[in-house]
């Protein structure tokens, strides 16, 4: 059973921090304190001896290295030897007195005793590094395991990322086709447009050739009947803040009902192929995004007065 708990103190009794093991044998922590002593250059130190039992101070041992015999030479060393078994079983044979023979047995008491004292120092080491691999072990698992966090946390970010430009080219693709379709629709109106311009150019074109004298008699006698029917025209406004501000504009139109419900199929047509909003208000519709940066305008007008119609 271990009797003392040891601790070193230098001359301010202050603790140097050795780590010696506890035990029943100050002689082995003694050469232990000796030990840390060299291995970290210290001269002077004491060796404060307490009792595991009672924690109370038993001796206090003082270590003074400057007093350490030197080394023996190695024959010395050879001859100082720790006795061994066969040793002490001579002893026992050439002892002739009872006083004698007691003492040898005595000596191998007690040699029996440190061997068993450093066994237990042995053991008490062997135990102490179980303990430090133990608790290596578990930093280690500690660390992979942070490891193993990390490495997932950014395995969970990376695939938000991709997630995100995944999501970021299909909107980017749809607004590709989006856009593709409204400049289709724009060609389609623009062609329209120029069809209708080179219907319009021709009657023009005859109207400045000279006049025959039946067709001026005929137009002397028009002006006799009543006046034309009222016209009316679309006009539509491209305020988007991608494409140059234009304006599409189809006239010629006679029924007033005709010319609603054409301008509202129109503007149909463009949110459809833009994906805006359809609304109106008391003159026109409209088809703008949400944010009202892109915005198109229906408006209806007399050709004659140029007065915008209500809806």
């Amino acid at each position: 059973m271990k009797r003392y708990y040891f601790e070193l103190l230098d001359e301010n009794f202050t603790s140097l921090g050795a780590n010696i093991a506890d035990g029943s044998n100050k002689n082995t922590a003694l050469n232990a304190a000796k030990r840390f002593m060299k291995a970290n250059g210290i001269i002077y130190a004491q060796l404060q001896v307490n009792s595991i039992l009672t924690e109370n101070i038993l001796d206090i041992i003082e270590i003074d290295l400057t007093e350490e015999e030197p080394a023996q030479p190695q024959a010395e060393q050879e001859a100082a030897a720790e006795p061994t078994a066969t040793d002490f079983a001579q002893r026992l044979d050439n002892a002739t007195t009872q006083e004698e023979y007691a003492a040898a047995l005595a000596d191998m008491a007690a040699y029996i005793e440190q061997l068993g004292q450093k066994i237990e120092d042995n053991y008490t080491a062997v135990e102490g590094l179980q303990k430090e691999c133990h608790d290596f072990g578990r930093r280690l698992a500690k660390i992979r395991a942070e490891i193993e966090a990390e490495e997932a946390a950014d395995a969970a970010k990376e695939a938000a990322r991709a997630k995100r430009e995944a999501k970021q080219a299909e909107e980017d693709a749809r607004a590709a086709e989006q856009a593709a379709k409204f400049v289709e629709g724009l060609q389609r109106t623009a062609e329209e447009i120029k069809q209708k311009l080179a219907k319009q150019a021709q009657p023009k074109a005859q109207a400045d050739q000279p006049e025959a004298p039946e067709q001026v008699a005929s137009k002397l006698q028009a002006t006799d009947k009543p006046q034309a029917a009222t016209t009316y025209r679309i006009n539509i406004v491209d305020g988007c803040t991608n494409y140059k501000t234009q304006e599409i504009s189809i006239g010629g139109i006679t029924d007033l009902w005709q010319a609603k419900n054409r301008a509202r199929a129109m503007m149909v047509q463009i949110a459809a192929l833009t994906g805006f909003d359809l609304t109106n208000d008391n003159y026109g519709y409209i088809a703008a995004d949400r944010r009202g940066d892109n915005v198109y305008v229906a408006r209806i007008f007399n050709e004659q007065t140029n007065e915008m119609i209500k809806l």
